[in-house]
């Protein structure tokens, strides 16, 4: 019985060569370098205040002296990148971050009325329970046995609100080919997007910070998430480069 022949053992060079060939092939997959790419720092606002009721009512809490330092740093950090376009929703949260932002940057606000928050039917919350804690422990409980917007009775559709959402941003990125772009929203708008991109059956997969930057590169069909949840610049030890 013959035994087959074995091949000689590849040589370290040769190791090398094609580990960086990979490595290339994977950062240009992944990375989306093409100039044509457009880049969409999603931003969640600062953390706002609990607001008195006939505010809220009408356009939502106002930043706090917290909100107000999270979105100094925040400013300060995205100076120094090139920035096209700064989008944001309405909501008063929403328009007080996107404000410093565009400042800084010499540019001026795109109101985006669907990047709004997900819509609250307040009626039909309250002909459910009086107390507001009782009420969110059991949005809450719901909400782990079902994570949809649907398991909330009173809250605006999953498919209407991902749409809403996926809409406005596709949008704005065929608008913006090759440019970066600023869009100033809110957690449940994130995860709407980044849950239809990254084909997450959960209508909320992860909390974004206050402040924080989540960071999607898309070129055609193609989409590249680069930073997710990204707070450094609230760390006490953080420089901007």
């Amino acid at each position: 019985m013959r035994s087959a022949a074995l091949a000689p053992p590849a040589k370290a060079a040769d190791s090398a060569v094609y580990a960086g060939a990979f490595s290339e092939a994977f950062q240009d997959l992944f990375g989306l370098q093409a100039s044509e790419t457009t880049e969409i720092i999603f931003v969640r606002h600062a953390e706002p205040n609990i607001a008195p009721r006939i505010e809220r009512r009408s356009a939502g809490p106002t930043a706090h002296r917290t909100g107000r330092c999270q979105t100094m740093r925040l400013a300060q950090r995205l100076r120094g990148m090139d920035i096209d376009a700064v989008y944001t929703s309405t909501m008063r949260r929403a328009l007080e971050t996107a404000v410093v932002i565009a400042a800084a940057k010499d540019l001026s606000m795109v109101r985006t009325p669907q990047l709004r928050e997900i819509a609250i039917n307040a009626g039909a919350l309250n002909g459910r329970a009086r107390d507001p804690n009782k009420l969110a422990s059991e949005m809450v409980l719901r909400f782990l046995n079902n994570p949809r917007w649907d398991a909330i009775k009173g809250l605006e559709p999953s498919r209407q609100f991902r749409y809403r959402v996926v809409q406005a941003v596709e949008g704005i990125v065929a608008h913006h080919a090759g440019k970066r772009v600023v869009l100033v929203t809110h957690a449940g708008a994130i995860n709407a997007y980044f849950s239809t991109v990254l084909d997450i059956a959960r209508d909320m997969f992860f909390l974004p910070e206050h402040a924080s930057i989540s960071v999607l590169r898309v070129l055609r069909d193609l989409y590249a998430v680069q930073n997710l949840n990204d707070f450094s610049h609230l760390l006490p030890t953080f420089s901007p480069r």
